[in-house]
């Protein structure tokens, strides 16, 4: 969901104990669905 743009990390700070590198997976692809405007980013970034 994150990818597609449809949700974005809460405490993106924070790792789940049995995937330590989750939060980074997290925040590189929300931020590629924010670069690409996908899903709700185009209308949460002001291009309605």
């Amino acid at each position: 969901m994150i990818a597609a743009g449809m949700a974005y990390g809460f405490n993106l700070d924070e790792t789940l104990p049995w995937e330590s590198r989750s939060s980074q997976r997290y925040a590189t692809a929300e931020a590629e669905a924010r670069k690409q405007r996908q899903g709700l980013w185009k209308e949460w970034l002001g291009e309605k």
